[in-house]
């Protein structure tokens, strides 16, 4: 099976409608080669990137990490909305080569032209993070999708809660049938104090997805 390209037109806006065309490389899930879920564009993807659109205000000038970025399509449209800084993680090192072919083909949507944001990609195992892996800066926004099934839960949110800033938040959609974690990871991330509203919100062939917007209760930070 070939690879498959697509170009995403995320839409966000009434009065005034916004646009961005994001090129996404996916890799055949059933074709004996390529192994992991992560080479699929999910619509859990989709609706963290159209949530970014609609609040461009979490991401613009703010150092964005992507946990479990798939394709990457959520950190490249924070990109594209004027983040100074993404980096797109996942733990499989196929994936993450699959995330350096979407970065470069979509550099014009941050570019001279767009701005000077710095994205990039690398290999990050959730459980090793307190051991061996470290950010010279810690992330202003995480943002996470599709990644609370199974018993990832409690992974997730220490990961998260390792390489946010002292006053950072976070984003996280889960699709209703593939929430199985929520519960760890909403009370982990309770217990290191931050508060979170959750949401529903429907795509576009009316599948539901939970979204939820966490952050210190001390802060201040814009929603």
């Amino acid at each position: 099976m070939e690879d498959f390209c697509e170009v995403v037109v995320l839409r966000a806006g009434s009065a005034r409608l916004r646009e961005i065309h994001v090129t996404i490389r996916e890799l055949p899930l059933a074709d004996g080669v390529h192994g992991s879920t992560g080479n699929q564009l999910w619509p859990a993807g989709s609706i963290l990137a159209q949530e970014l659109l609609r609040r461009p205000q979490l991401v613009q000038d703010r150092f964005i990490l992507d946990l479990g970025a798939g394709c990457g399509l959520a950190g490249l449209a924070a990109a594209a909305l004027g983040a100074r800084r993404v980096l797109l993680t996942d733990c499989d090192g196929e994936t993450v080569c699959n995330i350096h072919h979407n970065i470069q083909a979509n550099r014009h949507l941050w570019g001279p032209e767009g701005g000077n944001c710095e994205v990039q990609a690398e290999a990050l195992d959730w459980k090793r993070v307190s051991e061996d892996y470290a950010l010279q800066e810690r992330a202003d926004v995480v943002i996470s999708s599709d990644t609370v099934y199974g018993h990832f839960g409690d992974d997730l949110a220490c990961c998260a809660l390792n390489l946010l800033s002292s006053t950072g938040s976070m984003i996280l959609v889960a699709p209703k049938d593939r929430q199985t974690g929520v519960p760890a990871f909403l009370e982990r991330m309770k217990s290191a104090g931050y508060m979170y509203v959750e949401s529903w919100v429907q795509d576009e062939h009316g599948e539901d997805f939970r979204l939820f917007d966490l952050k210190l209760r001390e802060s201040t930070e814009p929603s």
